[in-house]
């Protein structure tokens, strides 16, 4: 890919209306870069992702906005709900957004970013998870429309845990990597966003806090993660792929202790010669 990438760049960012959606778009004008806002409503495209018209007419209205194609996609539109419609925006209205708008972005520096969730680390319903990953959305929907009525937070974190696997199993395949687009996700911890709002009572606050704690900082705002997800879109970023970037503050390490190579361990052998 030679020449220089140009430092203006036209960016599509989903669930743009508002929260993390809205400070990346924010964000990232002022960087001078061209933005692309998807969401429900007040935005450049209006569609709902959880919908199969919704998402062909994402692709069609991006391609009539940039005709002569973009240079990344953010895949942030998310919901937090304990119907099925957290399983149709979280993980196949995001897979729609990366697959669909793929073939549109330019062959200088072209970036890719899904917005999961620090939930990727919470208890999942594996079935949910399977089906979401086979594609089967009906099953998944089904599944999740069956799940306890007493764990709002299944069908999320089910649903995170879905795309942040669909987005490892993809990023080092052809269709990725071998075509040169690296593809990330950003997870961050509890943000004060309007989704997080109605748990802001004092006692769930510090009930949620407790269980998943935030060491720097505490809850982190919008704008927090915005440059994050711009890092992922930069174009100094040559080497980075099929990773998930966990944005709380430290909290990660203390929910999954200090070793994280657990399990990973050679076994007792000859060394290994460096080449």
């Amino acid at each position: 890919m030679g020449g220089p990438v140009s430092s203006s760049r036209t960016l599509v960012v989903t669930g743009a209306a508002r929260g993390i959606g809205a400070a990346t778009c924010d964000h990232l004008r002022s960087q001078g870069h061209r933005v692309i806002g998807v969401d429900l409503a007040g935005v450049d495209v209006a569609v709902d992702l959880g919908e199969e018209s919704g998402r062909t007419g994402l692709v069609e209205a991006v391609r009539r906005l940039a005709p002569d194609g973009i240079d990344g996609i953010v895949a942030n539109a998310g919901v937090h709900r304990r119907d099925s419609a957290t399983v149709r925006v979280n993980i196949f209205g995001a897979v729609a957004t990366l697959e669909g708008l793929r073939p549109l972005l330019r062959a200088e520096a072209p970036r890719a970013v899904l917005v999961t969730s620090r939930a990727v680390l919470l208890p999942v319903d594996d079935g949910v998870v399977e089906a979401c990953l086979a594609g089967d959305e009906e099953r998944a929907v089904r599944l999740v429309d069956a799940l306890p009525g007493d764990d709002e937070h299944l069908a999320y974190a089910s649903s995170k845990r879905a795309a942040g696997r669909w987005l490892r199993r993809m990023a080092p395949t052809a269709a990725w990597a071998g075509a040169g687009i690296p593809l990330n996700a950003v997870a961050p911890g509890w943000v004060n966003t309007p989704m997080t709002a109605r748990a802001r009572t004092t006692e769930e606050v510090a009930r949620v806090m407790a269980a998943r704690p935030m060491p720097l900082g505490g809850r982190a705002e919008p704008e927090d993660v915005a440059p994050v997800i711009d890092f992922f879109l930069s174009p100094a970023n040559t080497r980075i792929t099929g990773q998930t970037l966990i944005v709380d503050g430290g909290g990660e390490t203390l929910m999954c202790r200090e070793d994280i190579w657990a399990g990973t361990t050679r076994p007792a052998g000859p060394p290994v010669t460096a080449r």
